[in-house]
C-alpha cells in the first residue's frame, strides 16, 4: 500500500472586533506584555475603555479555535498607530503577519501611522515592518525602561 502525504491548509480568518474577552488577549500576549511596564493595566482598563468609543481596534487572525495574531490599533484625530502587533512564534512563517499588517494598514488608513518596537524584538521585525514601506524614524532610550531602546517607524 503507498502512503500518501495530504496537506491540509487551514482556513484563517481575519476580522475586526471592536469588543473581544481580555482574558484571551491576556493570554495571546503574555509573551510580549513584559516587554512594557504595566502592559497588562494599560491594555485591561486605557485600551479596552477606548474600544467602545471607536479609538481602538483590534484585528483578530484566528482559525475558528485559536489565536494566530493579532493587532492592536489607535485610531483618533491625533493619532493612528499600531499599539501592539504580535504573531506567535508556531504561526510565524505562515504569512499570517503580512495579511494581518495589510488589514491594519486598511484600517488605519493614515500616511502618518506608526509602530514602536522594543529593542528585543526590533532585529527580528525591522525586515519585516520596511517590507511594508515604514521607515525608522528615531530610536529612543529608556521610554519604556530603563537603557532599553524603543524603535519608532512611520509610512
Amino acid at each position: 500500500m503507498n502512503k500518501v502525504n495530504v496537506l491540509v491548509k487551514q482556513h484563517i480568518s481575519f476580522e475586526i472586533y471592536n469588543s473581544v474577552d481580555l482574558s484571551l488577549l491576556n493570554k495571546s500576549l503574555k509573551e510580549i506584555a513584559p516587554l512594557y511596564p504595566n502592559f497588562n493595566a494599560w491594555l485591561n482598563f486605557k485600551f479596552r475603555r477606548n474600544l467602545c468609543s471607536g479609538e481602538r481596534n483590534i484585528v483578530l487572525a484566528t482559525d475558528g479555535d485559536n489565536v494566530l495574531g493579532l493587532s492592536l490599533l489607535k485610531t483618533n484625530k491625533d493619532e493612528n498607530k499600531i499599539c501592539t502587533f504580535y504573531v506567535p512564534k508556531q504561526y510565524r512563517c505562515m504569512n499570517i503577519g503580512n495579511e494581518l499588517m495589510i488589514k491594519s494598514l486598511s484600517i488605519l488608513d493614515n500616511q502618518s501611522s506608526f509602530i514602536t518596537v522594543a529593542d528585543e524584538r526590533h532585529s527580528e521585525l525591522k525586515p519585516f515592518l520596511l517590507s511594508h514601506d515604514f521607515k525608522l524614524e528615531k530610536s529612543v532610550d529608556s521610554l519604556y525602561r530603563d537603557n532599553i531602546k524603543e524603535h519608532f517607524y512611520s509610512l
